[in-house]
């Protein structure tokens, strides 16, 4: 099943898989659903979820993970989206979008990291880099 909002840009875009299937990792532990590319929206969406009982404290904001993803240019992105899904009992699960202009790229670097927050300061503490291929 596609993980994909309502488009708020009008008209019906035709994702595009990136990812063939889900992933589990490792460093942090979490699992991710195959993203997805919408490209006039320019923007990959993704689910992701992570035992609550495993991310708790003071420090880690409400997010829990940022993600990251570099093209083969270079160029960061990480302005993204979190929508929580709180109604699990063990898992937590959240939708995730992120601004990317794929245009004219085969491949790109995608990571998850683990952060902390003290005020205005994230400090990842933990990253995974999943197959993106």
């Amino acid at each position: 099943m596609q993980i994909q909002w309502t488009n708020p840009y009008g008209g019906n875009e035709e994702p595009i898989q990136i990812t063939d299937r889900n992933q589990n990792l490792t460093n942090p532990d979490v699992h991710i659903t195959p993203l997805y590319y919408l490209p006039q929206s320019q923007e990959i969406h993704y689910g992701l979820w992570f035992k609550k009982w495993a991310y708790q404290s003071d420090k880690i904001p409400d997010r829990v993970f940022q993600t990251t993803i570099k093209d083969e240019n270079g160029r960061r992105f990480d302005n993204e989206l979190v929508t929580r899904v709180t109604n699990v009992v063990f898992d937590e699960f959240h939708y995730r979008s992120l601004p990317v202009d794929l245009t004219n790229q085969n491949t790109i670097e995608l990571t998850i990291s683990l952060i902390e927050e003290n005020g205005n300061q994230i400090t990842p503490i933990k990253s995974t880099t999943p197959r993106t291929e």
